[in-house]
Order: C-alpha cells, then sequence, then structure tokens
C-alpha cells in the first residue's frame, strides 16, 4: 500500500474516538432519532437509525439473548413502530439508558410478542 493512502487511513481513524466507532447507541439517542424521523418522514441517519431498531428481524439471535424476540405482522407501519418506542422511551427514562436494540426489543415485545402459535413474523 502506498505510503500516502496509509497516511491517509491512519490519519482518518486516528481522527475516530474508538468508544464513538465502536459504541452501540443508548435508548436515548434511540429516542432523538425517532422524535426526529417522525417530523422529517425518516429522511437522514437519524430516519435510517430509528427504521433499523424499530423494524427487528425475528431471527434467532444467539448473540444477544437477553434481547426479546419480535414477531411484526405482515403489514405494519414503520410510523406507528416508532410512536411505540418514543412513548414507551418516553414513559421509562430508565430505558434510555439501555442500548437501542434491547429498550426497542423490550419495547416492541410488549405489542408484538413471539408466542409457539405465533407464524407472523419478520424472518
Amino acid at each position: 500500500m502506498p505510503t500516502a493512502c496509509l497516511v491517509f487511513i491512519l490519519l482518518i481513524f486516528g481522527s475516530l474516538h474508538v468508544r464513538d466507532a465502536i459504541a452501540a447507541p443508548t435508548g436515548a439517542e434511540l429516542l432523538r432519532a425517532c422524535e426526529s424521523s417522525l417530523a422529517s418522514d425518516f429522511k437522514g441517519n437519524n430516519g435510517m437509525m430509528c427504521e433499523w431498531y424499530v423494524t427487528p428481524c425475528d431471527c434467532q439471535l444467539t448473540m444477544r439473548p437477553d434481547i426479546p424476540r419480535v414477531c411484526l405482522p405482515e403489514s405494519f407501519s414503520t410510523v406507528a413502530l416508532a410512536r411505540k418506542v418514543v412513548d414507551g422511551l418516553s414513559a421509562n427514562p430508565e430505558m434510555q439508558t439501555l442500548a437501542a436494540d434491547l429498550a426497542a426489543g423490550l419495547i416492541l415485545s410488549q405489542y408484538y410478542s413471539c408466542d409457539e402459535d405465533s407464524n407472523g413474523g419478520y424472518q
């Protein structure tokens, strides 16, 4: 690799904070992103972040077994899911300190839990 490229890469990655590069967003950050998304029709980075966390896949999570499974119906509204997450995070400030995926999973599983008879879901 040419030295100039290596120096450029080191400068870019050296300017990032390691914590920011590897840390997952918190429930509080998800709340802000979803509030912004609802106001802007899910445009930009906040829109992508909110949509990612409020539309979880119903997959067998072996790396994070603490996240409840969420089985979304075949037809769902990202707006409605985001509102449920915003309402849940606003009503339960202690959830804002959790990782965003865990907070969203806990909130959405109250509405869309996966039971043994469930054949819906997002797979």
